[in-house]
């Protein structure tokens, strides 16, 4: 299997819209190992556990700062006052985005990451792109003690270039912003449509990180993985796979699979331990399924096949996406 649509004898760029169409840079969701490899051997020895906990104060202060801000208003706007305020200040601050560039940074990446395509958005990736190769030889010229200026030593043997850096803002950007604002957005939703949850959060503040899983599990922002093609024929379980068929990776599946939680459909944050969402109890293999569909190009075909906690391959339905 590839992520490049290409490799599996299709157009380039099959569904691999963003920055790959946008700007022609090539980052870790958009390629195979060995480079995928490679990549996140360069991020993982900048971005170690010990440098995410440093960054916990300041976005500990970011965040109240914020929360401050909207409940000084007579009418407190949550999602654009807080939830899309924090993850854009942190990518900033990640990023060591100088504070006169930070209004222009947060109005390019709600272009970026809006699902409406349009000519701002087309205006927004060149001017990012190049203010991101921009800010990447100021880091190099004068590190601080961001990320950015981490990923960008060139003192090391092996480094990320230019282009890849780049990229791995871009990873950041798109990762990190729409994702966390649509969490915030669903946990505040979620203890305001249930009052006893907000009270016992509040009563026992231990329950939050379960809480916080429990909201990813239950209305996480990503619903998929990245799609990979078939490069060769083979079988996933009893479903057969040609070359050149979509495989997606269905997160919102297995974070509800009844094989692995007792109550998939509902929230148990008081008595249930913090679960991480797994990618490995349920994967689609996604193409449209209204009956007599025959595609008229070299184009992905789609089911839906599920996989339960024991990695056997069960069942196999035709309930995947309605389009590809």
């Amino acid at each position: 299997m590839s992520k490049r649509s290409e490799r599996a004898g299709l157009e380039p760029g099959w569904l691999m819209s963003g920055v790959r169409d946008e700007v022609g840079i090539d980052y870790m969701l958009t390629v195979d190992p060995p480079d995928h490899t490679r990549l996140r051997k360069l991020v993982t020895r900048a971005f170690t556990p010990q440098q995410i906990e440093a960054l916990r104060p300041r976005t500990r202060q970011l965040a109240d700062r914020f929360a401050d801000d909207v409940l000084a208003l007579e009418t407190p706007e949550l999602i654009e006052g807080f939830a899309a305020r924090v993850p854009i200040a942190v990518i900033c601050e990640l990023l060591g985005v100088p504070l006169d560039d930070r209004d222009r940074f947060r109005w390019a990446s709600e272009q970026i990451v809006s699902p409406v395509a349009g000519s701002d958005r087309e205006e927004a990736y060149v001017w990012m792109s190049g203010y991101l190769a921009e800010l990447i030889t100021a880091k190099r010229a004068d590190p601080g003690q961001d990320l950015l200026s981490a990923l960008a030593d060139d003192t090391v043997e092996d480094r990320l270039s230019e282009t890849e850096l780049v990229g791995m803002a871009f990873l950041l950007l798109i990762a990190g912003y729409e994702t966390t604002a649509n969490l915030i957005g669903a946990v505040l939703l979620g203890v305001a449509q249930q009052p006893y949850l907000f009270k016992m959060l509040r009563a026992d503040p231990g329950l939050v990180p379960t809480a916080v899983e429990e909201f990813l599990r239950l209305d996480g922002p990503v619903l998929t993985a990245t799609e990979r093609f078939a490069t060769e024929d083979m079988r996933v379980g009893e479903v057969p796979v040609r070359r050149g068929d979509m495989l997606l990776v269905s997160l919102a599946a297995a974070d509800r699979d009844p094989a692995r939680f007792e109550e998939p459909d509902s929230s148990a944050s008081a008595g249930r331990p913090a679960i991480s969402p797994s990618a490995t109890a349920s994967t689609t293999v996604s193409a449209p399924r209204w009956p007599g569909w025959r595609p008229r190009s070299r184009s992905p075909r789609c089911w839906n096949a599920s996989r339960v906690s024991n990695w056997r391959w069960t069942r196999a339905t035709w309930s995947g996406l309605r389009g590809c």
